[in-house]
């Protein structure tokens, strides 16, 4: 009977194949098991095993477990054993109490292999930084201390690393140029101090830069592909884009962790590593390999920071207004090196005879309501019933169209042209090129300007003048806004237009612009800007906003599906488009400076040394 209730009991607890563990079938006590009940619990286990797997519960994905047969004590457990099963510490505990280092993923160690951790206040994840890093066996770890009020510094010391100390924050990436500084080594590796990254990750950076690669650099590229990218994430694209290298998509030296090989470090210089966009963009000058051989997603292990949340009265947080200025910074360097060509439009308007044109605003005698003009690269029946429905209104029509088509269109003859101003050109033109000569005999105190290639009703352009009736705006551009695109998809005009709106302070626009019509401008806008202006519309609009004009989006119209392949090639070809970018922030950045006016957010710089005058950051 007491056999009976001691195999109730186990029975009711579990027995070894059950899942339950031996040392918890202990009964208190000196003796041992009876060999018997043993037997039985082997027997037992041994009929399981031999059913087949569909009477065990593993067709329906319930786990069965299987423990081999032991014989179990009934004395207690010593303290030691106790200790093995105890739960593991948190890491900050595990990183004080200096437990071995696990064993190291191989590398070539021919290559001297520095690591730099910038840190500050990061005593609770910089054990286990470190602890990852021994596994690769560095030859010199510095940890860059900056602004701490904990034990970061000690706590890195006890790894043995090399620390460099500041009382004060150094701000956002200038602990990445002390450390190079201080160090020498084949490969340079740079990861942050407020999480750990696994080590086998940072062999993959490690061997790229031992295989030739100058910059291994951490990739997110996924980022491309969401529909609403931030301002950040299109600075990065914007910039490799300009700088040739759209295959690199956004990926920068502003991701962590990356590699740098001797070779890249001298020709990039050690002091520049504290702007990592303008350091990419040298890179990139320098005719460096880059290659992305992790795709670590540390954006969501990053610490979110005060900085990166927006402040009442402010249209970027401050983290997004420094990463743009170091964007802006990468552009003015890149524009130094490489001066934005002299536009083929000036020439074409000066083979217009277009040179010698009165400029001189019409005087008010002969103003009309508004202007609308009117860009025909090629006719089409439907530009017939535009032209009618804006003979109906108050306004005065100006037809630019090249004298080919003009000839082949038959409309010398047409009742349409009443009353209608033609502008003929000699050549087939540019879109901006016919929206100079048109605005030169424009006349209204408002200005539409269209290009009939893309299909619109009057009703839609006339929105446009009554915005301005109404002092919404002095300048009103289409809004491009309702139809948002990855950065992977993105045309390079609507990414262009953003990034200039970002830095002239418009960034409400996106990616709407003057480049991208139907726009319109008041009168008063035009003289100032002059109708020669606008054969870089990007510029014009720039100009405009140096004067303090009002730039709003008007009606909704996704312009460039308007256009049919030959007629995005013309309008918006790659080179034309970025020498029309080079040449406005050229302007934009001889008079607000080599970083747009977009704060460094308190970057100390006086702890590195000079950089060449390209370099320099006002």
């Amino acid at each position: 009977m007491q056999r009976n209730r001691v195999g109730q009991r186990r029975r009711k607890q579990g027995t070894a194949f059950s899942g339950v563990r031996p040392e918890r079938l202990k009964p208190r006590g000196k003796s041992t098991v009876k060999t018997q009940s043993l037997q039985g619990a082997n027997r037992r286990l041994k009929r399981q095993m031999d059913e087949p797997k569909e009477q065990q519960g593993m067709s329906s994905g319930q786990p069965v477990l299987f423990y081999k047969p032991v014989s179990v004590s009934r004395k207690p457990a010593k303290p030691a054993e106790r200790a093995k099963s105890a739960k593991p510490t948190k890491p900050a505990e595990r990183a004080r109490s200096h437990q071995p280092v696990p064993s190291a993923p191989l590398r070539n160690k021919r290559y001297r292999l520095s690591v730099i951790v910038p840190a500050m206040n990061e005593a609770q994840s910089i054990g286990e930084v470190l602890r990852e890093v021994q596994r690769l066996g560095p030859n010199e770890v510095i940890v860059v201390v900056n602004g701490s009020g904990d034990a970061t510094s000690q706590i890195a010391r006890s790894f043995g690393a090399k620390v460099i100390e500041f009382a004060h924050p150094l701000g956002n990436d200038v602990g990445r140029a002390v450390g190079a500084l201080h160090t020498d080594a084949d490969i340079y590796l740079f990861i942050d101090g407020d999480f750990a990254v696994k080590a086998d990750v940072l062999l993959k950076l490690i061997r790229e830069v031992q295989t030739g690669t100058d910059v291994a650099l951490n990739s997110l590229h996924w980022l491309a592909r969401y529909e609403r990218p931030d301002i950040p994430s299109m600075d990065r694209y914007f910039l490799n884009m300009l700088a040739g290298r759209n295959d690199l998509g956004l990926e920068n030296l502003l991701t962590i962790p990356h590699a740098l090989s001797r070779q890249a470090v001298n020709a990039i210089g050690s002091s520049t590593l504290a702007n990592p966009l303008l350091a990419t963009v040298i890179a990139i000058d320098k005719g460096l390999k880059i290659a992305c051989p992790t795709a670590l997603d540390v954006l969501a292990k990053n610490k979110f920071r005060p900085n990166h949340r927006r402040q009442r009265g402010e249209k970027m947080s401050s983290a997004f207004q420094r990463m743009h200025g170091d964007t802006v910074e990468a552009v003015r360097y890149w524009m130094d090196m490489h001066p934005p060509r002299e536009s083929a439009l000036l020439s074409a308007w000066t083979l217009e005879g277009l040179e010698h044109e009165d400029e001189s605003p019409p005087g008010k005698s002969s103003l009309s309501a508004d202007s609308v003009v009117l860009w025909m690269p090629k006719w089409v029946e439907q530009h017939q019933t535009v032209i009618q429905d804006l003979q109906q209104e108050d306004v005065q029509i100006v037809l630019v169209t090249p004298k080919q088509v003009w000839n082949a269109s038959g409309l010398a003859s047409s009742p349409i042209i009443q009353n209608v101003e033609l502008v003929q050109l000699n050549s087939l033109g540019y879109q901006q090129l016919a929206f100079a000569a048109g605005a030169l005999k424009a006349t209204g105190h408002s200005v539409v300007f269209h290009d009939l290639s893309v299909p619109i009703h009057a009703a839609q352009l006339l929105e446009f003048t009554e915005m301005l009736h109404e002092g919404k705006a002095d300048v009103v551009v289409t809004n491009q806004i309702p139809h948002p695109v990855a950065l992977k998809q993105m045309s390079p005009a609507a990414l262009g237009n953003w990034f200039v709106n970002v830095t002239e302070g418009q960034d409400h626009l996106r990616a709407s612009g003057m480049l991208l019509p139907p726009f319109a401008l008041r009168s008063s806008v035009l003289h100032v800007l002059t109708p020669k202006a606008l054969l870089n519309l990007v510029l014009a609009q720039a100009k405009a906003a140096m004067s303090a004009f009002s730039i709003q989006s008007g009606p909704s119209l996704n312009t460039l599906a308007g256009y049919d392949e030959s007629q995005r090639k013309r309008n918006f070809a790659l080179p034309q488009i970025l020498n029309q970018f080079s040449e406005t922030l050229d302007y934009w950045t001889a008079h607000m400076g080599r970083r747009g006016g977009f704060t460094d957010e308190g970057r100390d710089r006086s702890v590195l040394p000079a950089i060449p005058p390209r370099y320099y950051t006002d």
